[in-house]
């Protein structure tokens, strides 16, 4: 009798560990199985939208946009050559062809490198330098150093880059 109870204990630990390693194994590939992308701008999970912008001079600039409505209705309109402007001392705008639905697109939480929809103007804004909030759509961030964001103007092209 002794013999059978030293197995079944013996069975049930092996089976205790093997559920908590598969428990365990899903807790951590929910919160962390997705890979990540270390760029100049912070750690982005690699499911992450890649869109490059080509200025006339050469400067390119990466984004990464989040998965947001409003980041894929941008994708949807890409590619696209586009003018973009100065505004103020910290930013660059362009106005999509059609405007962004921001339902289920987080309030963007201002800092340099961000890209964001400011909706009340229908515009999409690169910041290159300090700013401070407003009605901004978090749409994601530029990859590298925002200040090669200053250099773009006039006509740039927007495409989006296939994974």
């Amino acid at each position: 009798m002794a013999w059978n109870k030293r197995w079944l204990l013996c069975g049930m630990a092996v089976l205790s560990a093997i559920l908590l390693t598969a428990c365990s194994s899903a807790a951590m590939e929910g919160q962390s199985g997705r890979q990540q992308t270390q760029t100049a701008a912070g750690t982005i999970p690699a499911e992450r939208h890649i869109v490059r912008v080509t200025g006339r001079q050469g400067t390119t600039i990466t984004l990464h946009l989040n998965d947001s409505q409003a980041s894929k209705e941008l994708l949807a309109q890409l590619p696209m050559d586009i003018d973009i402007e100065n505004y103020s001392t910290n930013e660059k705008i362009f106005y999509p062809p059609n405007p962004l639905n921001t339902a289920d697109t987080p309030m963007a939480k201002p800092h340099v490198g961000m890209v964001a929809y400011f909706k009340p103007w229908g515009n999409v804004v690169f910041f290159y330098d300090t700013l401070d909030g407003g009605e901004l759509y978090d749409l994601g961030s530029v990859a590298e150093d925002s200040s090669r964001i200053r250099a773009l103007s006039g006509t740039v092209h927007i495409e989006q880059i296939p994974q």
